[in-house]
């Protein structure tokens, strides 16, 4: 799949799986640790790419995080 399909359902999964508006702590570390499972997703997908940086604010909803994958430094491998 491509880049472009990995970031549009990930915009899908944003836009549908915050509808609710009241969420447990619980439920909300569940929808983080989905949203980490796509950007690596999308990274193992795309291997000549260097890195991927999210970062979803969404303060009606209680949304606050950021996520990433891959290298500071492709070259020497540093993560």
């Amino acid at each position: 799949m491509s880049l472009k399909k990995y970031l549009y359902l990930l915009v899908l999964l944003l836009i549908f799986g915050g509808c609710a508006t009241r969420k447990t702590e619980s439920s909300r570390n569940n929808k983080y640790v989905q949203y980490q499972t796509i950007i690596d997703s999308i990274y193992l997908s795309n291997p000549k790419s260097i890195g991927i940086m999210v970062h979803i604010e969404s303060p009606k909803k209680g949304i606050s995080w950021s996520g990433s994958e891959g290298y500071s430094d492709f070259n020497l491998k540093i993560k």
